[in-house]
């Protein structure tokens, strides 16, 4: 399990994250606005864009569907958990995979947002 600490010492600025996708800084604020990138914010600070969601050349493709779907009230941890950790309904050569590891081999989206569907109705 991760704790937050690490997880804040894993996260970009927004103006870090704006130059790994090449875009400027408003653009970044628009997508956590949008909820089509994952931030917090600490408190008395700037946003916070935690590095699970970055490729090498941008971003885990379709993971902004997903993220618009999770509840906004999660809290970073709970997300960063649930994104890393194996889930029974996502199977790679027979073995359950995480929906970040799902979606970076580029796995169909739809059973990623169908699991988290059902976190948003329970919570």
């Amino acid at each position: 399990m991760l704790t937050f600490s690490r997880l804040v010492a894993g996260s970009v600025s927004t103006t870090q994250a704006a130059g790994l996708l090449g875009v400027d800084g408003a653009r970044i604020r628009q997508r956590l606005a949008e909820r089509t990138l994952y931030g917090f914010k600490l408190l008395g600070s700037e946003w916070q864009l935690p590095s699970f969601q970055f490729t090498e050349v941008g971003l885990v493709p379709n993971l902004g569907q997903v993220l618009r779907t999770l509840p906004a009230d999660l809290h970073p941890v709970e997300v960063y958990n649930w994104l890393t950790l194996p889930e029974a309904e996502l199977e790679l050569e027979g073995e359950p995979v995480s929906p970040l590891d799902w979606l970076r081999t580029g796995g169909s989206p739809e059973p990623v947002l169908e699991i988290a569907r059902q976190i948003a109705e329970t919570v």
